[in-house]
């Protein structure tokens, strides 16, 4: 179910920043602190996540 997981992921991370959720002091879905191992392609700035949401759609 990777690609469904990705699918939903990016569609939450796209609604956060149509609320303004996303670049500035914090984000938190529920407040719990986890671990990750995240990978650092898939961090960075709001300019890059309008560059990877326009290569998604044009998939």
């Amino acid at each position: 179910m990777d690609q469904e997981i990705v699918q939903l992921f990016r569609n939450v991370l796209l609604i956060c920043d149509k609320m303004k959720l996303i670049g500035h002091d914090m984000f938190a879905v529920d407040g719990c602190k986890l671990p990750s191992d995240a990978a650092k392609e898939w961090s960075g700035t709001k300019d890059k996540l309008q560059q990877k949401k326009r290569k998604w759609k044009r998939r």
